[in-house]
């Protein structure tokens, strides 16, 4: 379980950004995906607004479920409370880069709660 954990966040949650960052972030030739220019709320971006920060949650997870020793949970442990302190940091940077745009997303694309946006996402297109 915890080799497909790591291995499904990896793919849908760290590579998906990267490819829609460089679609559709207007990031300049040569500069890397996270320079990003324009709000990119498409693609794994309409589902949840910080899928990489996920990711290292859910590898978190993945090497306690893995590994399955002491050391490598208590390690662990620390990792899921400071990414999502972090992730909260990416927030208030991100509103101050694009206002009332980013605002708006806040409002409608959940923070980290990949299954509430799946649900969210498949009700919208349905209308």
């Amino acid at each position: 379980m915890g080799v497909g954990l790591y291995v499904f966040s990896g793919w849908i949650f760290g590579m998906l950004p990267i490819f829609e960052f460089r679609r559709k972030g207007g990031v300049k030739k040569g500069k890397s995906y996270i320079y990003t220019t324009r709000l990119v709320d498409t693609g794994i971006y309409a589902i949840v607004r910080h899928p990489q920060f996920i990711t290292f949650i859910l590898w978190a997870i993945a090497g306690m479920l893995l590994f399955q020793h002491w050391v490598v949970i208590l390690l662990g442990i620390p990792v899921i409370p400071l990414t999502y302190i972090d992730l909260l940091r990416a927030d208030k940077r991100l509103l101050e880069k694009f206002g009332d745009e980013y605002k708006r997303y806040m409002q409608r694309v959940p923070r980290a709660n990949f299954f509430l946006g799946i649900i969210q996402h498949l009700r919208q297109r349905n209308r």
